[in-house]
Order: structure tokens, then sequence, then C-alpha cells
């Protein structure tokens, strides 16, 4: 055990290009930086049972085999939410995901927190006076718990304006070296020093996108400028609190 509370992600992120790269650059990344344990369903399920199961050519032993599997990841991921403290929900989408919105109705039932987050502008409701399913917006207002979805809100909040693979990866980039490089203290050494990370970079991370993620990480509170002497372990992911 490594004693921190342990959180299950719903969400439908895996199923596309773009959500993958966010799920695992940016979503995992802070939520794991608010001193979380993230329980991945998407890393749950065996791989070499779905890939040999995709391995095999369309017809009725494949699809056997995928009756045989489903209960089992449906069983697998039920135990998660079961044991873990709470659930963060990836709501985006015309409507929610019928997959994240059953986890979310199973979380609620047996007592867990549940907090929502919606990237998505696209409205998404029964009617005006809600953002989403009302039932699923329901279930995550009535489970409480105020502090990690004020975290949650951050990463929206942040991520405003870069929700391209493009843009997770600037961000990402940029966070990483202002966290990580001990003498990235401004946005100019922060050019330098994403660009001397490898030839891709280089190439396609431009200096005025870099600059722009700079700043948007500064004003978010994601970091603050340091002095020489000052210990850079507790400024990162938090907010500065000056």
């Amino acid at each position: 055990m490594n004693g921190k509370v342990p959180v299950y992600l719903a969400s439908p992120l895996g199923f596309s290009e773009a959500g993958r790269h966010f799920y695992a650059r940016v979503f995992i990344p802070h939520v794991q930086g608010l001193g979380f344990e993230v329980v991945d369903p998407w890393s749950l399920a065996d791989p070499r049972k779905l890939q040999a199961i995709e391995r095999m050519p369309y017809g009725p032993e494949r699809r056997d085999a995928w009756r045989a599997l489903n209960p089992e990841i449906g069983e697998t991921n039920r135990a998660a939410i079961a044991a873990a403290r709470g659930v963060i929900a990836v709501l985006d989408g015309v409507d929610v995901d019928s997959g994240t919105a059953a986890e979310i109705g199973y979380a609620f039932g047996i007592g867990k927190l549940i907090v929502g987050y919606r990237g998505d502008f696209r409205l998404s409701a029964d009617n005006e006076g809600s953002t989403v399913n009302l039932q699923v917006e329901y279930f995550i207002k009535k489970s409480g718990d105020k502090d990690l979805a004020n975290q949650v809100e951050r990463v929206r909040k942040l991520i405003k304006g870069f929700e391209t693979p493009y843009g997770m990866e600037l961000l990402a980039s940029v966070h990483w070296v202002a966290t990580q490089e001990p003498n990235v203290q401004t946005v100019d050494q922060a050019i330098v020093a994403v660009h001397k990370w490898n030839t891709r970079k280089r190439a396609i991370l431009r200096e005025d996108h870099i600059r722009l993620a700079w700043d948007r990480l500064k004003d978010e509170g994601w970091f603050r400028p340091l002095n020489q002497t000052e210990n850079r372990s507790h400024l990162f992911p938090f907010p500065n609190k000056q």
C-alpha cells in the first residue's frame, strides 16, 4: 500500500487517438500530481486476451470470444470502482458515454464520491437547466466532494483552447521542463529546453506557441518563478498560494 487515496477514472477517452493522448499525457498525470492513486480501467483488462480476439477474423468464433471476455472486463471494472474512494468521470460527447454513465450510477449506488469533468462546449442536456443528462448530473452533485471537483476544474481551465493532440503535447512538454529541469526559470530557458528534448519537438513545437503555453501555465497557477535557493518539490502541480 502506498497510502494514496485510489480514484477510478471513468471515461471514453481510450476509444480515440486524441483522447488517449490527453488521457495519458495530461489527465492521469494531473490526478496523480494531486496525490491520488489512479485506477485506470483501460489498463485493467489483460492485453493478451484483447489482442488474441482482435486478431481473429470476423465470425462466430470471434463473437463468442467477446461474449466470454466482456463479463470479465465488466466485473473487473465493477470491483475497481468498489475498491476506489471515488470516481472522476469524463462527460464529453454529444451525450455522456453509456459506459461512463453506468459507472457513475453504480458508484453513486454504493456511496462513492463522484466528480464530473466536461471539456466539451457542445450542448448535452435534457433542458437548459442542466449541463449533461439530468440523472447523471444529479448523481454527481449529490455525491459531493468539492475539493476534488475544484482540482478537476483547474485542468479544464488550463487546457481550454489547447484541446488537440498538439496542444496537449505543448502544455505537457512546457510543464515538464519547468518542473523537472532545475535551470529552467524563464520562458526563454523553457524554449531552449523543449527544443533540446529531441528533433521532433524542435521541429513541431513553435517558439511562439511555447510562450503561449508558458503564459497559460503561469496564469493558471501551475508554477511560479523560482529563486536560486528555493526548493521546487512543493510547487507543482499545486496553485500559487501567494
